[in-house]
């Protein structure tokens, strides 16, 4: 099994991965970044794949706030007993789509049982995008190649 971490300072998407299919997904939520990443399901995975951070010279994002995300990256690896992981970065899983495009991509190659999984997490709207990161990462490790 493999689970896959959009990471986030209070919000944290993830999905679990069982060969080719999803078999549960969610949103950890802190108060701080710490809880966030204790927030997540202590699950026995035999690796991680998590977005990881990077500086674009052209974007408008503050660089401060990147820092931040890394180290929640860094306490994920350690949380889940630095098991073997993969680091990818956002243009390689998906691009430069926008986050609209890219969730209606990943919604529509889930099956309907995947799609079940998502109503069953429980997550606000307003951070399912979240989850459908997590859930975008899990279908680009399965193909191997930006899909989105």
């Amino acid at each position: 099994m493999h689970l896959t971490i959009d990471p986030g300072t209070k919000a944290m998407g993830w999905a679990l991965w069982d060969e080719n299919k999803m078999t549960l997904c969610g949103l950890a939520r802190g108060k701080t970044w710490t809880s966030a990443v204790t927030a997540m399901p202590k699950l026995k995975v035999d690796k991680l794949i998590i977005e990881d951070q990077q500086i674009y010279r052209t974007s408008r994002i503050d660089a401060h706030s990147l820092l931040a995300v890394a180290r929640v990256v860094g306490a994920a690896v350690a949380y889940y007993d630095f098991c073997p992981h993969l680091l990818v970065k956002p243009r390689e899983w998906k691009g430069q789509l926008t986050k609209e495009i890219c969730n209606q991509r990943t919604l529509a190659r889930l099956t309907e049982e995947e799609r079940s999984l998502i109503s069953a997490a429980l997550c606000p709207p307003s951070l399912k995008h979240n989850v459908l990161d997590a859930i975008g990462i899990g279908l680009w490790a399965i193909r191997k190649r930006r899909w989105c």
